[in-house]
């Protein structure tokens, strides 16, 4: 059983007493280390919509931007597939890639304005 070196604090400098060191075994240990594996980790954050899910939409998302943007299902899936290559030839990462689709569909249908403006 291997021995852990802990350094115990006497009241400090001020009265003249330096730090004591301890030798624990590793079972008075374990309680602590248990509690600390035990306590719940973090969660990973998934993305609400991935780069996989563009590439295999769903009829039910295409008929949803169809409706809302009354263009054809090919229109839809010719933006998905734009959006894919470029992603993967610009090594682009968006957090949501349903609204990024959104907003490609906006942009190449006219729904959108551009933020550059020509001004003289």
């Amino acid at each position: 059983m291997a021995k852990i070196l802990k350094i115990k604090d006497t009241g400090g400098s001020q009265g003249g007493h330096s730090p004591i060191l301890e030798l624990e075994s590793e079972s008075e240990l374990e309680p602590e280390l248990e509690r600390k594996a035990s306590s719940p980790l973090k969660k990973e954050k998934i993305q609400p919509c991935s780069l996989h899910w563009i590439k295999n939409l769903d009829p039910a998302s295409i008929s949803s931007f169809t409706a809302k943007y009354e263009i054809h299902t090919e229109g839809v899936r010719r933006v998905a597939n734009s959006l894919v290559l470029w992603c993967e030839s610009k090594g682009k990462t968006y957090k949501n890639y349903k609204a990024a689709l959104e907003n490609w569909i906006q942009r190449d249908h006219g729904l959108r304005s551009d933020r550059k403006t020509n001004k003289l």
